[in-house]
């Protein structure tokens, strides 16, 4: 996530150092630097919270299993993103965006059938010792 951070400030960079002479940024390029920043913020965002946050496949695959899945997962977009450089063109933002969501869907698709495989054993101890209202506040 980090390197994400640090790539989206130096295109804001890149892109304040193009249009310094305008005075400002065109509406295109702030439309394309806003999608892209917004898509990868929304995978990284549903990522963390459907692998680690909610129990459902937490509870199914372990903690340190679902947070590989996770590292997996955030290291593939720094590749396609990386290789592909979206800044500045519309196709390419477009593929990325796809790509990610695709990626975001099939986490999705995992989250929901998650609940339908059984808890690992460890972690059922951990929920039976959860009080009602620890329970309540965890969902």
């Amino acid at each position: 996530m980090a390197s994400a951070a640090l790539r989206h400030a130096e295109e804001a960079t890149s892109l304040i150092r193009g249009y310094r002479h305008r005075g400002t940024i065109s509406m295109t390029a702030r439309a394309l630097y806003n999608f892209r920043v917004s898509t990868v913020g929304f995978y990284f965002n549903s990522l963390i919270e459907k692998l680690s946050y909610q129990p459902t496949l937490r509870d199914r695959l372990g903690f340190f299993t679902s947070a590989r899945v996770y590292t997996v997962r955030a290291w593939l977009m720094n590749l396609v993103y990386t290789r592909m450089r979206p800044a500045g063109s519309l196709i390419r933002t477009l593929v990325i965006s796809s790509i990610l969501n695709a990626i975001r869907m099939m986490t999705w698709l995992a989250f929901r059938a998650g609940s339908l495989l059984p808890i690992r054993a460890d972690c059922q101890t951990r929920q039976k010792t959860a009080s009602a209202g620890e329970q309540i506040h965890a969902v």
